[in-house]
């Protein structure tokens, strides 16, 4: 299994390399446990979206979210996903969201392989249809823990939509967790051929 992990890393990051959601590192492993998660695009007037997540067990996690807009297109709306942790390291998850004006669905197959106590590879394909159009993605990213409370991270997020140009994000991010309840993100995504189109997510998440 472990080496059906690394193969599946190696191939999104060359994916990733040669096409050259959100806490900046990538959720795999499920724990027992509820977090609340609080996020918003810095930049732009996009929603603030509050989120519930729920682990019920060492393999089941569910998160019920909800858009708050925060300009006149009333275009709210609710997310309801679920990640299953299929073995340590590799999970899936799958979603459907639903606002105003559009709904979708997602399925991903997520894993991370730690290179050592610090390093960790980390890489994502997934499939939306997103009201009808749809989008493959891939993500790749490196996390490096440089301490226990602040851990930065960098990758790249590809997206290939059915009818549309493809998209490349270079993703730059860093958690930092004040303590073991509370921590902070931050994700500044640069697109690589539209200077105007980056962002920046910042999100906190409370464990209780």
């Amino acid at each position: 299994m472990k080496k059906l992990i690394v193969l599946m890393l190696a191939l999104t990051l060359t994916f990733a390399f040669t096409t050259v959601s959100m806490a900046s590192t990538l959720g795999v492993n499920v724990s027992k446990g509820n977090t609340v998660s609080i996020e918003k695009d810095v930049i732009d007037e996009d929603p603030i979206t509050i989120t519930g997540n729920f682990g019920i067990n060492d393999q089941w996690l569910i998160s019920v979210g909800y858009n708050f807009n925060n300009d006149d297109s009333d275009d709210n709306g609710f997310i309801l996903k679920a990640r299953y942790e299929i073995v340590e390291n590799l999970a899936t998850s799958f979603g459907y969201s639903k606002s105003d004006n559009a709904d979708g669905w997602f399925i991903d197959l997520r894993a991370k392989y730690p290179f050592n106590d610090n390093l960790a590879f980390t890489g994502k394909v997934s499939y939306t249809d997103a009201d009808g159009t749809d989008v493959f993605g891939l993500f790749a990213q490196a996390e490096y823990a440089v301490s226990d409370m602040f851990v930065p991270t960098f990758g790249l997020d590809y997206s290939n939509p059915e009818h549309g140009k493809d998209t490349t994000y270079a993703v730059i991010g860093m958690d930092f967790y004040p303590t073991e309840k509370f921590f902070i993100y931050l994700d500044y995504s640069i697109n690589i051929d539209d200077s105007d189109d980056d962002f920046i997510y910042l999100g906190l998440e409370f464990a209780f």
